[in-house]
């Protein structure tokens, strides 16, 4: 036990160390400090963020650009820590020759069109490593002065070098101190391979911490035992280092209500006091649910997250709504990150019509399932939810399946059309790897790739990522994965044996038993995404509006057939817009027939051969979708009427500063000004105004 605070309370710290996220605080440690308060009136809890610290020695700009990397996979963060709890073990070079030289973070373009590296970030890189033996010792002494009576290190993905590190120079000043360990990072055996490993780690939780943390902290205190608690590993208590398949789990809250608001004071102070200039500006973390509904139904193949359980629950919309309140009232201005790995869609009953009501300038980002309806995505937007993450990892139905996402490819791409027309960000990816996929799909899925450039382009296109809980990391044999080991990047990482690295790994990589065909057949969509966000920054466009009952399409994409289609018949327009949202084709024969009673099938077809030969509609052979944005929920950027100025001046004759369009091509629509959605409701003439 450490010297009594001068409350005579005992004293406990918790930390977080790099490279845990700079512009967030740490929403487990902020909720673990309010439920250890609300439990035990005799504690003092100080939460310290060696995340601002060591972003304060390196620069929050080089601490971002290595959390933010290519990919986890290169375990960066650990690394620039690994010298310091394993010194000698790997090299600087042996590490960046092997790891980093494949990425494109670190790399620039070179003559020969491959990669070489970044010289000067990679000087800036060995910089921060050599700064971090220092760094730990100072950190260790600082949380000693502290005088707690335990410490608590959260260690999720790149944050458990530098918590080891930490935690045996705390335990060299503090023989004494107990120090346990919480978070992603020690769920099943990974836990208990940090006990069995590092003998500094006196115990680590497996599972959610706000019902089992402050029963072990009152048992600390008390002087108590605390290794037969579900979840925790516990170094010198009986079976506690017991077989993989025993290994228990720290019981999670069964009402979400019952948590406590988060205290995210001690972030906010440290932060501030940090200095950093104003481009750097920290984020809200807010929950209102966990697990995920779908996963409890259909797990996706490839997802690793919810390793202790994927039981969903979620906040009462009141609870919910308070909650926010309070934060955004004592943190006001700050975007809101909501860490719920899916939307609870019982809040469209009541919590988001709620939040539109109370218009309080929110910007909220939530994970979301693609199988949105428009409806919704409106009142998502009306509520301030402004940034989506929905689960898109395809486009290609089959793949999809094997997936298990419960979606098809064309309400993707009807989910990335309504967010860019309703002005919502869309974070998503495209992976491929999954087992039994086939070549032909990305053949297909790459044809119709080069038909969205308008639309938002993935963030990435890469192969799956084998992780830990993951079915198929868990089923590998069912799914024929063999020679299932830890990524390269490990090995420069722990100094320890094969078994011991693999226990303590997320990140695998496998052989493939059946693997369809060439490694490379996922190389057209790689390249055509790459084109995909090419033309999108270069302001690739495609919109419409309805002037006079006719309908005008202009086309701003490169695959564009021709930049103007004008549809000034009345059936022409009704099947365009039955293909709003994805339909059958007996759905869009259904939805014609009601406007135009008695119009036969072969012209509605004729219809749809026309616009799909155009590249305005898609098919996927089951069903249709119209790629065009409609004007008036959507504006286009400065960026796209400059480009379609250029296009006018293409299409028409300048007349006196004015773009005149011939008889052949369009003879009744004016756009004022150039400003594009006020072609809706306009008054026809027979000019186009620049």
């Amino acid at each position: 036990m450490g010297q009594p605070s001068s409350t005579g309370k005992a004293n406990v710290v918790l930390v977080s160390a790099p490279f845990g996220p700079l512009l967030l605080p740490s929403l487990g440690l902020s909720l673990l400090k309010s439920a250890l308060v609300q439990a035990n009136d005799d504690v003092n809890v100080d939460i310290l963020y060696l995340t601002i610290e060591f972003a304060k020695r390196i620069s929050p700009q080089l601490y971002n650009r290595i959390t933010d990397g290519d990919s986890t996979c290169n375990l960066l963060g650990e690394w620039v820590f690994a010298d310091a709890l394993f010194p000698g073990h790997a090299t600087a070079s042996d590490y960046v020759d092997n790891v980093l030289s494949f990425g494109e973070t670190w790399t620039v373009p070179a003559d020969d069109g491959g990669r070489v590296l970044n010289e000067d970030l990679i000087s800036e890189l060995v910089a921060a490593r050599d700064l971090a033996a220092d760094f730990v010792r100072e950190s260790a002494a600082r949380i000693v002065s502290m005088a707690p009576d335990v410490v608590c290190f959260t260690t999720v993905f790149d944050q458990n070098i530098a918590a080891l590190a930490v935690a045996r120079a705390v335990r060299e000043l503090s023989p004494h101190t107990p120090i346990i360990f919480g978070g992603a990072n020690c769920e099943g055996v990974m836990g208990h391979q940090l006990v069995t490993e590092f003998p500094w780690v006196d115990a680590a939780v497996s599972g959610e911490g706000e019902v089992v943390f402050p029963q072990i902290i009152r048992r600390i205190i008390d002087g108590e035992p605390f290794g037969d608690l579900p979840g925790v590993r516990q170094r010198k208590a009986p079976n506690a280092l017991a077989l993989a398949a025993q290994y228990s789990v720290a019981p999670g809250v069964k009402m979400m209500d019952d948590l406590p608001e988060p205290n995210f004071d001690d972030y906010f102070v440290q932060f501030a006091a940090a200095g950093f200039d104003g481009s750097v500006k920290p984020s809200l973390l807010f929950e209102t649910s966990r697990g995920c509904w779908w996963g409890q139904k259909h797990h996706c193949t490839f997802c690793g997250l919810n390793g202790a359980t994927m039981r969903f629950r979620s906040k009462s919309s009141s609870r919910a709504l308070r909650e926010l309140d309070t934060l955004t009232d004592r943190h006001p201005g700050l975007a809101v990150t909501v860490v719920d790995n899916i939307l609870d869609y019982a809040y469209f009953q009541d919590m988001i019509p709620e939040l539109a009501r109370k218009a309080k300038g929110l910007d909220l980002f939530y994970e979301v399932k693609a199988n949105l309806r428009r409806p919704q995505l409106e009142a998502l937007h009306e509520a301030g939810i402004r940034t989506l993450q929905p689960g898109i990892e395809s486009l290609a139905d089959d793949v999809l399946t094997l997936m298990r996402k419960g979606v098809r490819g064309l309400q993707n791409v009807q989910l990335l059309k309504w967010c860019k027309e309703l002005g919502i960000t869309v974070f998503w990816n495209i992976l491929w790897g999954i087992p039994d996929e086939s070549p032909e799909d990305y053949t297909t899925m790459a044809e119709m790739m080069r038909k969205l450039s308008h639309l938002p382009p993935p963030t990435s296109v890469r192969p799956v990522l084998l992780n830990r809980f993951s079915p198929l990391f868990e089923q590998a044999t069912s799914f024929k994965l063999a020679n299932i080991r830890p990524v390269p990047a490990y090995r420069y990482i722990y100094a320890l044996d094969d078994r011991a690295v693999s226990n303590l790994a997320y990140f695998f990589n496998c052989d493939y038993l059946d693997r369809p065909g060439s490694s490379n057949y996922a190389a057209e969509v790689i390249e055509v995404g790459q084109s995909w966000t090419d033309s999108y920054e270069a302001g690739s466009d495609l919109f419409y509006g309805l002037v006079d009952g006719r309908t005008l399409i202009w086309d701003l994409r490169p695959e564009a057939v021709q930049p103007l289609t004008v549809l000034d018949r009345p059936l022409a327009t009704a099947v365009f817009l039955a293909c709003d949202s994805y339909r059958s084709l007996s759905s869009v024969h259904k939805a014609v027939a009601e406007e135009h009673p008695g119009v036969g099938e072969a012209a509605v077809e004729d219809v749809l051969a026309h616009l799909i030969d155009r590249r305005l509609v898609v098919t996927d052979g089951k069903a249709y979708l119209a790629l065009p944005l409609r004007l008036g929920p959507y504006t286009p950027t400065a960026k796209t009427m400059r480009r379609f100025r250029e296009v006018l001046r293409d299409l028409a004759d300048e007349r006196d500063g004015r773009f005149v369009l011939g008889a052949d091509v369009v003879d009744r629509a004016t756009l004022p000004g150039g400003r594009l959605p006020a072609m809706t409701g306009v008054r026809a003439r027979e000019e186009i105004h620049a």
